[in-house]
């Protein structure tokens, strides 16, 4: 238990000490951390640059979407939200998973890699969710 958590404590330090200036931890919850963002965008560049310093097991996931939500007692609500949370859930492990909306922001980045994964049936969600695979261009 005391390594497990050790590592979950180095891994939000990391993450801590890597976000772009304008993100922010809303909160952690066992080893998830909840980061918010004006800019889908540079979170996007951060996360995929992120994901590459974990070469092996355990490796992170990740998924980023950009919306509307409210915002009461130091914590954000809303279907955006509940979004965000079932695209990582769909991620795997190493995976940066981002919606349509947070797609149409990257075309004109020439260090990412962008790979449609298809429409997605989330649960709670009664339309299916068109989600891309973003990766380092490189690879």
């Amino acid at each position: 238990d005391i390594e497990a958590l050790d590592v979950v404590e180095n891994f939000v330090e990391t993450v801590e000490a890597t976000l772009p200036r304008e993100a922010t931890i809303v909160k952690t919850i066992g080893d998830e951390v909840m980061v918010v963002s004006p800019d889908a965008t540079a979170l996007t560049e951060w996360a995929v640059a992120f994901l590459g310093r974990f070469d092996r097991r355990p490796q992170p996931r990740v998924g980023i979407h950009s919306g509307d939500a409210v915002y009461r007692d130091g914590d954000y609500f809303g279907n955006s939200v509940n979004l965000a949370h079932r695209i990582v859930n769909r991620a795997l492990a190493g995976e940066v998973l981002v919606t349509d909306r947070v797609a149409a922001t990257l075309t004109a980045r020439p260090n990412l890699r962008l790979d449609p994964i298809g429409e997605v049936s989330l649960k709670g969600f009664p339309v299916p969710t068109e989600l891309f695979a973003v990766r380092p261009a490189e690879d």
